[in-house]
């Protein structure tokens, strides 16, 4: 069945009196839902009607990007603003409301659209003047207008202050500063309190801390990543090849990708640390006893960034490292590389979600999440009838929202009990990736046999993400 078949049409006729389609749109409980429509059709329903659709706007603010450049957007409001000076008073007031309510809502949903784009900035202040430079009774939506831009630019800059208070990184990066050592961090939690710089603690490490204490810190990093992921950036993720620019509209969602890597090179790197097979051994248990406290904390995020540390081709090869591991340690490895297994579609690890309690926090695999809203947007922009496809924009934001709610539920306050624990999951020190294979070979060179650890996963890599995408 076409869409014309199986949606109500919306025709009117061109200026040669041909048929014009210009939206379709289906029947539901709640009244109609557009499914699809022109640019020009698509904005106008931002504000016409009696009452205009509250999703709808909130949808379309959130994934226009997917149809059209941010400029556009604003430049037809614009337009629309200086046609309504054509409408009588009555009718021409409303759209003028109604447009300036789209703009302020705009810049309070997504005010990163504006932040960095000085053009933006320039066309928002230009939306002000027309408001403005009306009828004195709209010198108040104005007003409401500008204070709205000066608190969002506070309100940004003061968030940006605080995440790089909090982890000490450079602005943006999510990255420890070069200055400052990894390896050589300290803790300074009792420092702190008595206020004695000379007096150090010895440095964390893997093997000092127990694993309930290390799956608590790294979930509540994770959950703190999370959390600050703003709904727009999942649809401007998929919007980053189209315009190199939106790389600065997703440093959260970004800086949680990147965090998801860390995890994993880390657990690599702490297997490889180690001289001697026994040693590595030791590792091995105690990073799969830390996972297994993940799985119990629903973390499964960080779980499965441990999974594929793990299953990394250079820890995979040491086979007289794993010679050592005691087989209660490798059962454990195997049914949680059984839980996070691709099979039908991670069939155990999403039967296993859907039966967590929704009042239980929970970190949800970031991964699979990106890759079933790709799934989503893989699909042509455009309807077959050429009209843009609106219905896959709204089946992309349910999606997300369902992530939404995670947020919502946050780790218990006595979850965190040591501040430096909680500074090194944030930063946790490894060597560089391309030197993994090298460290390898140096712990056990090449001569030695390939590993025989059955190994339950066949591709864990197949979702595994990068922000360089």
């Amino acid at each position: 069945m076409s869409e014309d078949e199986k949606y109500n049409p919306f025709i009117t006729k061109d200026d040669d009196g041909n048929p014009l389609l210009l939206m379709i749109f289906s029947y539901e409980k709640d009244g109609y839902t557009i499914e699809g429509g022109t640019l020009e059709q698509l904005v106008e329903q931002l504000y016409c009607g009696t009452c205009p659709d509250a999703d709808y706007i909130q949808t379309f603010l959130l994934g226009y990007k997917l149809f059209m450049q941010s400029e556009e957007l604003m430049d037809m409001l614009l337009q629309k603003f200086a046609d309504s000076e054509s409408y009588e008073e009555e009718q021409g007031d409303m759209v003028k409301l109604r447009l300036s309510n789209i703009v302020t809502q705009w810049l309070e949903r997504v005010w990163v659209d504006f932040h960095y784009s000085d053009v933006m900035i320039e066309k928002v202040d230009k939306f002000v003047q027309l408001v403005s430079s009306g009828h004195p009774r709209f010198l108040p939506v104005a007003m409401k207008l500008e204070n709205t831009m000066q608190k969002k630019k506070r309100e940004w800059e003061e968030s940006l202050r605080e995440e790089d208070r909090q982890s000490g990184s450079l602005p943006g990066s999510g990255c420890p500063s070069p200055a400052e050592s990894p390896v050589s961090m300290r803790r300074s939690n009792s420092d702190s309190k008595n206020n004695d710089k000379s007096k150090r603690r010895k440095p964390v490490t893997l093997m000092e801390v127990t694993p309930s204490q290390f799956a608590r810190h790294l979930h509540c990093v994770d959950f703190d990543l999370m959390s600050k992921v703003e709904i727009h950036e999942y649809f401007t993720y998929f919007c980053r090849k189209k315009d190199p620019k939106y790389h600065l509209l997703t440093q959260h969602l970004d800086n949680w990708i990147n965090h998801w890597n860390k995890v994993s090179a880390w657990v690599t790197s702490e297997i490889l640390h180690d001289e001697t097979p026994r040693a590595r051994a030791a590792k091995i248990e105690r990073l799969i006893d830390i996972a297994k406290q993940l799985k119990q904390l629903f973390s499964f995020n960080t779980l499965y960034a441990f999974v594929t540390g793990f299953n990394h081709s250079s820890v995979m090869r040491l086979k007289k490292t794993w010679d050592h591991v005691k087989s209660s340690s490798q059962t454990s490895l195997n049914d949680l590389e059984e839980f996070m297994s691709n099979v039908e579609n991670f069939g155990q690890y999403r039967k296993h979600l859907g039966k967590v309690p929704k009042t239980v926090c929970t970190i949800p695999l970031l991964s699979l999440i990106l890759r079933d809203i790709e799934f989503l947007n893989v699909n042509s922009p455009k309807l077959k009838n050429g009209l843009w496809n609106f219905g896959k924009l709204r089946l992309i934001k349910n999606k997300i929202s369902e992530l939404e709610r995670y947020k919502m539920i946050k780790p218990q306050n006595h979850i965190i009990t040591d501040d430096d624990i909680l500074v090194y999951c944030r930063r946790l020190p490894t060597v560089p990736c391309a030197s993994f294979y090298d460290v390898s070979l140096e712990r056990e060179p090449k001569d030695q046999p390939r590993p025989t650890r059955p190994v339950s996963v066949s591709s864990l890599s197949s979702v595994a993400t990068s922000s360089s995408s």
